[in-house]
């Protein structure tokens, strides 16, 4: 949405009949509200939009962390992942999963709501962007630390990204991708059992694994890598970072060198490049096909946009029984409506076949189903509910 659109759209919005109190609550926090009788009125904080509107016609370069935007994202993080101390009472008092979707459908069939989460979803995904790159310069500027050697790698990484404010966030959602990810490949490998299709909950870990090296090109890696930095110090993975954007990578280089030689990562285990991933040719590794770039699993990153995404899952599906494994970080729920890309799996299923879905816990509604649910959804695991994402693997169905 437009910046002058966005900027149209009235300070606050009438409730819908249908909506619970907790429901109207959400809403008044996310986009504000208009009492159905009398003067206009605001209660509590201003809300997430109000606070956002003076920086949708702002540029890039001026979503650089600062006061006002992080104050607002944080509360915007943590009315997405349902924290008690956000929504307060009677938003804590149902299930999350329930509540997120009794405001999904309201933001669904009302038009101005629409265009309040859109605005909301822009402002959040090009300040992600800035937020990294940030950071990232930041670190490059750092001091040397010198690194205990009996330290785990993922512990290492952990000092080395202070004060990078998201990194905990990143080791839980990475521990629990690799897993799922690692049992995946070594199925396809002919090592694992049959999938599970299940929801198992978060505490209970995978017991299989094998310790085969896995090979992961991770597309739309940005400025700040520490998906692919992570996914290395947790297991035996080579992981190459590829994106499109020259001054992201020359910085997560830059990084990644700089970590090399202070020994917080393990030498030679992250390859980065520059170029647009939707063009290269991927191959898996148990195939014989010596074509293209040989992985076990392509992963695709949350901000990458869905029209690059269905151009990846065309090309990848030419490939067919030599393609690799697909894996796509996306969002369901509030989190799609207002921070990440919505999932489009209807369209990539017309490429490939979904196999495992990850959702977090927060999606979980009373009735044991998750917000966005489609039919024949597989879900392997929970993410913690301080995750935002989801996660979609896909394999070509021939």
């Amino acid at each position: 949405m437009k910046a002058d659109e966005a900027m149209k759209i009235n300070s606050v919005v009438p409730m819908g009949a249908t909506l619970s109190t907790a429901g109207e609550d959400l809403i008044e926090k996310l986009f504000g509200f208009l009492p159905s009788e009398g003067p206009q009125d605001v209660r509590g904080p201003c809300s997430i939009f109000t606070r956002l509107e003076p920086l949708f016609s702002c540029s890039d370069e001026e979503l650089d962390p600062n006061p006002v935007i992080n104050s607002a994202l944080s509360d915007l993080v943590a009315l997405l992942q349902g924290s008690e101390s956000a929504l307060g009472k009677r938003g804590a008092s149902k299930l999350f999963g329930s509540l997120q979707e009794e405001v999904c459908n309201e933001i669904d069939g009302r038009c101005e709501l629409q265009q309040r989460a859109s605005a909301i979803r822009e402002i959040a995904t090009r300040a992600e962007s800035r937020l990294e790159l940030y950071y990232a310069r930041l670190l490059l500027e750092t001091k040397p630390v010198l690194m205990d050697k009996h330290r785990s790698r993922v512990e290492r990484v952990r000092e080395a990204s202070y004060p990078f404010p998201y990194v905990e966030n990143y080791v839980t959602m990475v521990d629990k991708e690799s897993q799922v990810l690692r049992r995946l490949v070594c199925e396809r490998k002919g090592m694992g059992s049959p999938r599970a299709v299940h929801v198992q909950s978060v505490e209970n870990r995978m017991e299989e694994t094998c310790d085969d090296e896995m090979w992961v090109a991770f597309c739309g890696s940005g400025a700040l890598p520490l998906t692919g930095i992570v996914m290395t110090a947790f297991a035996n993975v080579r992981v190459t970072l590829i994106d499109v954007d020259e001054e992201a990578v020359s910085v997560s280089r830059a990084l990644i060198k700089k970590w090399e030689s202070e020994d917080v990562i393990e030498r030679g285990r992250i390859n980065v490049i520059h170029g647009d991933a939707a063009d290269m040719v991927f191959d898996g590794r148990w195939g014989r096909s010596r074509g293209g770039m040989r992985v076990d699993v392509v992963f695709i990153a949350a901000l990458i946009e869905n029209e690059v995404k269905e151009r990846m899952f065309r090309a990848l599906a030419s490939r067919k029984y030599e393609a690799p494994l697909v894996v796509l970080r996306t969002a369901h729920g509030l989190t799609a409506r207002l921070a990440y890309f919505e999932s489009c799996r209807e369209r990539l299923c017309e490429y490939m076949r979904m196999i495992a879905v990850v959702v977090p816990r927060t999606h979980v509604r009373e009735d044991g189903g998750v917000v966005d649910e489609r039919e024949g959804d597989l879900r392997v695991e929970l993410f913690d509910r301080r995750i935002l994402n989801s996660l979609e693997v896909y394999e070509w169905d021939g």
